[in-house]
């Protein structure tokens, strides 16, 4: 799971050239202090979409990895306690 949220970024631009789509501004991606069992997401985007995300997650954690991911925010553009959003999985 680590892996493939490491590579969202590439996922994106890759969507974004196969779209021809030059003017789209992709979102950005981090991942930190990932552990065996949980790991910090760092979501930047002009259109923040924190429920996408979340979905996202979740689905590929079922799906491709066959466990169930927890979601918790812990900084947020819309309280102003950070200028993009920090998630905690586990």
């Amino acid at each position: 799971m680590i892996v493939f949220l490491s590579n969202l970024n590439r996922l994106f631009l890759k969507l974004q050239l196969c779209m021809d789509l030059p003017e789209y501004a992709t979102p950005d991606f981090r991942v930190e202090k990932a552990t065996k069992t949980s790991l910090e997401l760092h979501y930047r985007s002009r259109r923040p979409m924190p429920s996408f995300i979340e979905g996202l997650c979740e689905e590929v954690g079922e799906r491709f990895f066959n466990i169930k991911v927890k979601f918790k925010i812990l900084k947020d553009q819309q309280d102003g306690t950070c200028d993009h959003e920090v998630y905690y999985l586990s």
